[in-house]
């Protein structure tokens, strides 16, 4: 069982664990290469992770213990950051971060809307961009369901991140989400196969 919530703060006990939900959601049939970040006991801090996306999620609200981190080339290049918190003499899955880049450029930011309790949360930005994003009405749906803000069975809570941005000449996806449990609370997905689905919706719509 593999449900996020470990009873375990040893980087060498943590890191395979969330190898294997990483795994698991590619549905790679070998080990994927990963860096644990912090398992030394010392203290997280932005510059350690995704910068544009800790910022924001962070500020003294999730005791990080460590995270993971994979740099995964396969469907296509993704980083992904995986936030260990604190939780008694253990841990359990927090933030997830990722990013990706595109070839495709954009003149100005867009950001997904906060989630709303009737409709689908929309880009706002840049309006060129926001258009193009926003007329794809797959991608708003999956894009706002990907972009937890409340896993419960962690209970864990965080402000929406999801932002596409110019960068060099082409744009970089920057997102965070939160674990998501299946098979009634026993298992966890990161949803990294779905982060990268997006991803190619949003270059094909740009």
């Amino acid at each position: 069982m593999n449900n996020g919530a470990y009873s375990s703060q040893d980087a060498a006990v943590l890191g395979p664990k969330i190898e294997e939900v990483v795994r698991a959601d590619l549905g790679a049939s070998t080990p994927v290469p990963f860096e644990v970040i912090g398992g030394d006991g010392k203290t997280m801090n932005a510059g350690t992770m995704l910068a544009d996306t800790a910022k924001y999620i962070f500020g003294g609200k999730e005791a990080v213990l460590m995270t993971v981190a994979f740099d995964i080339e396969q469907p296509r290049p993704i980083s992904l950051q995986v936030c260990l918190n604190r939780q008694g003499v253990g841990a359990h899955i927090g933030s997830v971060l990722y990013k990706a880049k595109i070839a495709k450029p954009i003149t100005g930011e867009v950001t997904l809307e906060d989630p709303k309790m009737l409709g689908t949360s929309k880009f706002v930005g840049d309006s060129t961009a926001a258009a193009k994003l926003n007329a794809n009405k797959d991608l708003l749906k999956r894009a706002g369901k990907f972009a937890r803000t409340e896993s419960p069975n962690l209970k864990v809570k965080a402000p929406r991140f999801f932002q596409v941005k110019p960068e060099d000449g082409a744009a970089t996806i920057t997102a965070a989400s939160l674990a998501r449990s299946y098979a009634m609370g026993l298992k966890v997905s990161l949803d990294v196969q779905e982060f990268i689905e997006i991803v190619g919706l949003i270059e094909a719509s740009l």
